[in-house]
């Protein structure tokens, strides 16, 4: 991964390591609560201040060209939302306690299907699969 981030422009990367470092930091606090099956979920949302959140926002996307075909970005990242708006529809989705659990990328997953027009009950099911496996995976952990 630090390869592919030194290679990002200077600010890209700066970013990316700073949430790299973030993460990092979380993890060695013993972040239990804090992650979904190795992911950072609603409660590390929560903990960030909301320039933060941009800047997590920022550094998934930026990240994300990296590791993801441009084919696919749309299915997170979609290009009619900018990226304050996509930390509201964040802010938004953790606002349901039900939520907190999922990992903050599944949530741009679903803030994707929504701004791409898909219907609520495809919404609904999307949220209810990952509810169900934030729920397997807190099973798995006791």
């Amino acid at each position: 991964i630090l390869m592919h981030i030194m290679r990002a422009p200077k600010t890209v990367g700066l970013i990316a390591i700073g949430l790299l470092m973030a993460t990092v930091s979380f993890a060695q606090a013993g972040t239990g609560p804090y992650q979904t099956a190795g992911f950072e979920n609603g409660r590390t949302w929560e903990v960030l201040t909301p320039r933060e959140r941009l800047y997590y926002v920022v550094a998934a996307y930026d990240s994300a060209h990296f590791f993801i075909v441009p084919e696919d970005m749309k299915k997170y990242f979609p290009a009619t939302l900018t990226k304050g708006d996509t930390v509201k529809a964040v802010d938004k989705f953790f606002e349901t306690p039900e939520n907190i659990p999922i990992p903050i990328m599944h949530a741009f997953r679903v803030i994707a299907m929504r701004s791409e027009g898909a219907t609520v009950e495809l919404v609904d099911k999307e949220i209810s699969a990952l509810r169900h496996a934030a729920a397997a995976s807190a099973r798995e952990s006791r």
